[in-house]
Order: structure tokens, then C-alpha cells, then sequence
């Protein structure tokens, strides 16, 4: 077992200034997020298949290793990987060839929720955190694990509320005595017509964040973050990621000279921040190149 911690009490000076943050190395979404993902907490990515959840994530398992000025946490990724097979040659391209960033991003393996709690337990963790070797870790993702376990019996939702729990305790206690960042990618579920709240009940009590607090500019979604109510209460932040169906761009923008070669415009994408404690609600457009997440 490791050494038992205790947390160092912070002053209220210190939680103003706020702590280290990683960007994204996308300018449009640091801009979005006021500089990036704040270290503390859990930070929750939500999205459709292929939204770019994963690809977000391998790209800040790069920038992690950056130095503080360059926007990163000068430390490596613990990346948990819950579905198939982990991608590593997409994680080779984007970073360029640079086989000396792969050597700091450590894949873990996990297939049940005893694997995952095994895995955020183990005492090389611990250490790892301790010792600044790990400043990142990326659970991909939660909700494969959970919906593979519990079902919807009375019983089975409330072993699922004390799992959830009991991860997002872990994981709020090494995030805040180590000063780490987790980072935990969440599916969707489809949103069906609303009705009305129960008597006495106001709408705000919905905890998704983008039932209400949406303008013109920002449309509602047809999707909302899986797990439920008890998940929601237990993220500090929550962005969504989704594509941008835009029949335009599936048009042919360009055709080689003297081939057959043809080139279409990239899938535009959007990250909304649904909630957070110190961000209002947003969005902002990227596109994913072969390069990795990059501007509209």
C-alpha cells in the first residue's frame, strides 16, 4: 500500500490564482477554455462516436510533456484505454515521428470496474504522481465499463451510483494532493421530448448545462452525457464535442492535376463547455487534420 498522503490546506489567495493549466495546442478551444484545461478535479469529454473525444485526448497526452510556459505540465500520461485496441500509430502521427514523446505516455488496460479501480489504486501510481513522472491521466472511457456491468434493476443502479462515487472520490483526491489532471471521456445518450418538471421542481435541477443557458447562436443538442444525474453532480468540468453535419463541405474543394486523386474538406467539429465552475457556457469550431486538432 503507499504511504498515506494528507492534503495540504491551500489559501484562499492561492485558489484565486488558480492553478497550472495544459492547452490543447488549438488555439480556438485554449481561447474557449481561457488558457485550458485547469489541473484539479475531474474534467469530463462527452460526445457522439467520432466527435474527436480520443483524439483530444492523445493530443493532450503530447502537450502534457510541454513546458509550463509552452502551455503543458512537464509530465507524462497515464492513458486507460477501456475499448478495442489502443490507437497507437494515430498517436505515433500526431506526434510527428517523435518516438521520445511515445516513451511518456504509459497505456494501461482495463475491462471491468474492478480493473479500473485496480489500476487508479495501484501504489506506482501513487508514486508516479508523487514523483511529477504522471501529471495527465485519460480514462477512455467510463462509461463502456459501467454500461457493460450494471443493468437497470433498483439493485444494479445503486451499486452503479456507489461506483461512480467511489471513482470520483479516488480521483478528486489524487487530482488535489498531487496537483494532476483527469480526464475521463463519457458517451451519449439521446435526448427525447422534454416534459414538464415535476411539481415543485424548478428546471434547473437538470445537470447537464445546456438544457437552458443556450442562445440563438448556440442550438441545442439532440444528445446529453450518459451516466445520469448521480456522474453529473461528480464532474467539476463538462465539454462536449460533436460533429457539424455542413452539406457544403462534403463538396470536392480540390482535384489533382494529371490524377484521380480527389480532396474533400475536413469534418467540422464543435466543443460546447456545459459546466464548469469557472467558465461560462461556450463553443468553439476545430477541425482534426492528420496533424492533430487545429483551427477552423
Amino acid at each position: 500500500m503507499p504511504a498515506k498522503q494528507t492534503m495540504k490546506p491551500k489559501t484562499a489567495f492561492e485558489i484565486r490564482g488558480g492553478g497550472a493549466q495544459l492547452r490543447t495546442g488549438c488555439p480556438a478551444i485554449d481561447t474557449c477554455l481561457r488558457g485550458g484545461f485547469r489541473v484539479g478535479g475531474i474534467t469530463e469529454i462527452s460526445g457522439e462516436s467520432s466527435s474527436g473525444k480520443t483524439q483530444l485526448c492523445l493530443q493532450l497526452s503530447i502537450q502534457c510533456q510541454r513546458s509550463i510556459l509552452e502551455g503543458g505540465l512537464e509530465g507524462g500520461t497515464l492513458y486507460v484505454f477501456c475499448e478495442g485496441t489502443f490507437p497507437v500509430a494515430r498517436l505515433e502521427e500526431m506526434a510527428g515521428g517523435n518516438r521520445s514523446l511515445l516513451d511518456h505516455i504509459f497505456v494501461e488496460h482495463a475491462d471491468s470496474a474492478e480493473e479500473l479501480w485496480t489500476v487508479i489504486s495501484s501504489p506506482k501510481l501513487h508514486s508516479a504522481l508523487a514523483k511529477g513522472i504522471i501529471k495527465l491521466v485519460v480514462i477512455d472511457s467510463l462509461t463502456s465499463i459501467i454500461r457493460g456491468e450494471f443493468s437497470s434493476s433498483r439493485q444494479d443502479l445503486s451499486d452503479r451510483a456507489d461506483t461512480l462515487f467511489a471513482f470520483a472520490g479516488r480521483m478528486k483526491r489524487l487530482a488535489s494532493l498531487y496537483d494532476c489532471l483527469f480526464l475521463v471521456i463519457n458517451q451519449v445518450s439521446g435526448v427525447f421530448e422534454k416534459y414538464p418538471a415535476p411539481a415543485g421542481m424548478a428546471d434547473s435541477f437538470l445537470p447537464n448545462g445546456h438544457e437552458l443557458n443556450q442562445t440563438a447562436l448556440i442550438p441545442p443538442l439532440k444528445v446529453s452525457p450518459s451516466l445520469g444525474i448521480v456522474w453529473s453532480t461528480c464532474v467539476n468540468t463538462r465539454v462536449m464535442l460533436h460533429r457539424i453535419e455542413d452539406p457544403s463541405r462534403a463538396q470536392v474543394v480540390t482535384r489533382a492535376l494529371k490524377t484521380n486523386v480527389i480532396t474533400f474538406a475536413p469534418v467540422l467539429r464543435e466543443l460546447r463547455i456545459l459546466l464548469s465552475s469557472r467558465l461560462p457556457t461556450s463553443s468553439c469550431r476545430f477541425i482534426v487534420t492528420r496533424k492533430g486538432l487545429v483551427d477552423e
